[in-house]
């Protein structure tokens, strides 16, 4: 009888806080993909959040045509198909100033390429490696912003193709971000851009957990734009697309399960000033020659995390555009600052010197890293791993368990101290150890532990423990 009892009580309150499922047709939308529904959604979107109803759209198909601006408790869509309007300067978005968003079953086209009339709008941003670098002037489709540290935003099976715009999805929070099951195809600049703050750091709190999200096709410009209201071509590369940063959380806690990216444009996958980014199998692909960017580009960037571990890394880069080879590209960049980074089972392919570096590794501060099994091969332009200082506070401890490596020269330069323990090479023309820092001198200390290769570059009076049958010559 009492079992029966707490399960009645656990149905009632069940029911009594159960939400109400409300047809978006209630507020006038057509659902026709012909009509501007955008007061609908305005309407319909105010009015239920303080009841916390679920809007439904039933998988019928909706043109909006303007911004919905609105500063609400709560917002849940669900089954939504959206278009977006013909005219690339004005067409629909939302911005919802809300601390909780649910966005559920949603697909929109944008139209890019396919049924949006004229060119793309695009101002010049300033300059990066001399080059202009030119930013969409449409906004971001969703802009949702919530600074209170018990926001919650769930995105779930969300659909988004042919989108101009600063970002499909922007969101500014100190709350947590849950978002699975992504997809994102023909892209002009940014998929998702989270930020775990709103002042460059200085108050930053908050976490962005991804289940899976695929994109591809990001960042590559079309051959004509409208840049600053003149029609301009892009195929002499005069300017580039600086922030096409693909899958970017900005500060907070960035966890992933998986990511997979065809084809970017600076980036493919992006943990900036994280203070703790973990992920497991990161897939990053480019095949087309229309990517590139004057930032420089980097498949996977680390950019300045606290604190990093990372499980599976697949990177195969056959084709980039030539103006991409102007620039540091590499495969995976490291900034470090003051880091700690722990990246286990890493493979990398490059072809036909489409990268100027595999693996490149810059440190300010105090940095530990550890990459326990690299495979690199391929061709690449300068070196295929090259890690140093940028200032002389840098103080950088290198670790590898496995590195396997068919490419190019290895450089490690200003490196404090560098453990290898299992060195295999294969058409590798040297692998150099280079100080240039005087206090370095006394305390560098490099170890191989095993390893075919036959000699090693270094600094005469730096400590270099090698196996017997390799020798240590001066650079």
């Amino acid at each position: 009888m009492r079992l029966c009892f707490l399960l009645m009580c656990s149905l009632m309150a069940f029911n009594f806080n159960a939400q109400s499922i409300v047809d978006i047709k209630n507020y006038g939308a057509k659902g026709d993909g012909i009509t501007d529904d955008t007061k609908a959604f305005y309407a319909a979107i105010q009015d239920n959040a303080e009841k916390k109803n679920i809007i439904d759209g039933k998988n019928r198909t909706y043109r909006i045509l303007t911004s919905i601006d609105l500063t609400i408790s709560y917002a849940n869509l669900k089954n939504f198909n959206f278009i977006l309007g013909e005219d690339y300067k004005d067409q629909g978005r939302f911005v919802l100033k809300s601390p909780n968003v649910i966005l559920e079953n949603i697909f929109i086209d944008g139209g890019r390429n396919t049924y949006k009339k004229g060119l793309e709008n695009w101002y010049t941003l300033g300059k990066e490696n001399n080059i202009p670098s030119i930013y969409p002037q449409t906004p971001d489709v969703f802009y949702i912003i919530g600074l209170e540290e018990t926001a919650k935003y769930v995105i779930t099976n969300l659909k988004m193709i042919n989108i101009h715009a600063g970002s499909c999805i922007t969101i500014v929070t100190h709350g947590t971000v849950n978002m699975d099951n992504l997809y994102f195809k023909n892209i002009s600049n940014k998929t998702f851009d989270i930020y775990h703050s709103n002042d460059e750091g200085k108050n930053a709190l908050g976490q962005t957990t991804i289940g899976y999200a695929y994109a591809e096709n990001v960042g590559q410009l079309p051959d004509y734009i409208l840049l600053d209201k003149k029609k301009r071509s892009t195929k002499d590369g005069v300017f580039m697309a600086q922030s096409s940063f693909n899958f970017v959380v900005s500060y907070g806690n960035f966890y992933a399960d998986k990511l997979e990216v065809e084809n970017y444009g600076s980036t493919a996958v992006t943990p900036d000033r994280n203070s703790f980014f973990k992920a497991k199998d990161i897939i990053i692909r480019n095949n087309l020659n229309k990517s590139y960017s004057n930032n420089p580009s980097g498949a996977l960037w680390f950019e300045a995390c606290q604190k990093v571990e990372v499980e599976n890394v697949d990177i195969d880069i056959s084709k980039r555009n030539f103006n991409d080879y102007r620039f540091d590209n590499s495969a995976i960049y490291i900034y470090g600052y003051n880091s700690n980074i722990q990246i286990n089972n890493v493979k990398i392919n490059a072809n036909d010197k489409t990268l100027n570096k595999g693996i490149k590794g810059a440190f300010k501060g105090k940095n530990f890293v550890n990459i326990d099994q690299v495979d690199l091969t391929g061709k690449f332009r300068d070196k295929s791993i090259f890690f140093g200082d940028l200032d002389s506070s840098a103080d950088i401890s290198l670790n590898f368990k496995t590195l396997n490596v068919n490419a190019n020269d290895v450089l490690f330069y200003n490196v404090k101290k560098i453990n290898i323990s299992n060195f295999q090479k294969n058409n590798l023309n040297d692998v150099s150890f280079s100080l240039t820092r005087p206090d370095l001198k006394k305390v560098a200390q490099y170890h191989i532990k095993k390893t075919n290769l036959k000699e090693v570059k270094a600094d005469k009076s730096v400590l270099v423990n090698l196996p017997p049958n390799t020798i240590k010559i001066n650079p």
